[in-house]
């Protein structure tokens, strides 16, 4: 149990003598020490509400540096990637100038390589026209269409390079219109077309064979024109054929040649 001491019992009897000798009631003396405790609770309580807001704040701030520091470090690492990527862009924009010195160096030689090839496969024997035509049709719309990029081009073009190379080291037979050298059939009428079973030596032989080997002809590349095959000639060429197909090689062929290019 609390006791006050004899001091504070003695300053109350003095108060309640002090206060009957000046004749207030008692009533009005409890009321002012009531007002005066209510005034100390609500005193107590707003410095308690004033520590808790000052708590509050305090940990408010130390979540705001918290953040801060975040922050700093998130845009520390912004920067670093930024330099980065400028450093990347430079690069880039460093190659891309390369590769437009490289593409303006490599047009012209391109240009005079398709042009090349395009005279070569003009004064070549006219196997597969249609095939070859198409392939140069397509290099030249490459390099000369819009957004074509260098190595796409030149890729290709070296490709078709490897390609025409391969026709000389292998042989070869299918089955196509009849034609000249500039594409067009030499039939009787322009509207008919001659269906014939060629025979392609390299670069050194073009024959041909109708379905019913009746007919057959030997290109002659310094007349640019066909000639006609003899029967024993015919024959030759039809076993030939069939080797091919079947996958082995005769062992000897007596055949007229047509040589490409010859006085032409």
């Amino acid at each position: 149990m609390w006791k006050k001491p004899v001091g504070v019992w003695a300053w109350g009897a003095a108060a309640i003598l002090s206060a009957g000798t000046r004749a207030e009631p008692l009533e009005v003396i409890i009321d002012q020490a009531a007002r005066q405790q209510t005034q100390a609770i609500a005193s107590q309580d707003e410095v308690a509400r004033l520590d808790d807001e000052r708590a509050e704040l305090f940990g408010e701030y130390r979540a705001a540096l918290r953040q801060a520091d975040n922050l700093e470090r998130y845009n520390a690492q912004l920067r670093q990637l930024n330099a980065e990527q400028q450093r990347l862009l430079d690069s880039l924009r460093g190659r891309e100038a390369e590769i437009e010195r490289v593409r303006l160096e490599l047009m012209p030689l391109a240009e005079r390589m398709l042009a090349a090839l395009e005279r070569f496969v003009g004064l070549d024997l006219p196997f597969l026209r249609k095939e070859r035509d198409a392939r140069l049709a397509r290099l030249t719309k490459l390099m000369n269409g819009p957004g074509a990029s260098v190595t796409q081009w030149y890729r290709q073009l070296i490709e078709a390079y490897l390609v025409e190379s391969e026709y000389g080291r292998t042989v070869e037979v299918y089955r196509g219109r009849l034609i000249g050298a500039d594409g067009v059939n030499p039939g009787p009428s322009s509207d008919a077309e001659v269906v014939v079973d060629y025979l392609r030596l390299g670069r050194v032989g073009l024959y041909y064979l109708s379905p019913d080997g009746k007919q057959g002809g030997v290109w002659e590349a310094d007349a640019a024109r066909w000639s006609s095959l003899t029967a024993g000639q015919r024959r030759t060429v039809a076993q030939a054929q069939r080797d091919v197909q079947a996958g082995s090689r005769a062992e000897m062929l007596i055949l007229p040649l047509s040589p490409a290019g010859v006085g032409s």
